[in-house]
């Protein structure tokens, strides 16, 4: 059987993204449930996206700032430089 490694990322951007030969976008996506009382919870995870191609680059500094919706699809690579257990480096390749 044939794997598949691929994420899709629907979410909000959470900083302003620099313009440099590697870009990074931080994106937040939310969860809801109620729990055990009944009270509606929320919480926010981070994941960070890795841009490698010029055009997308160009792209995104153009298009994409701080609060706007983006969606993005993309195969996990994990990063032995990624301190934090929970981060996942995302990078973004063009399709």
């Amino acid at each position: 059987m044939r794997s598949i490694n691929r994420v899709q990322i629907l979410g909000h951007v959470g900083k302003v993204v620099p313009l440099q030969k590697v870009t990074k976008i931080d994106v937040g996506t939310n969860r809801y449930w109620k729990d055990e009382a009944g009270e509606n919870q929320t919480t926010t995870d981070w994941c960070t996206l890795t841009i490698l191609d010029e055009k997308t680059i160009e792209f995104v500094g153009a298009n994409v700032s701080k609060g706007d919706p983006i969606y993005a699809e993309a195969r996990v690579a994990n990063s032995t430089k990624c301190i934090d257990i929970f981060c996942q480096k995302i990078p973004l390749q063009t399709y």
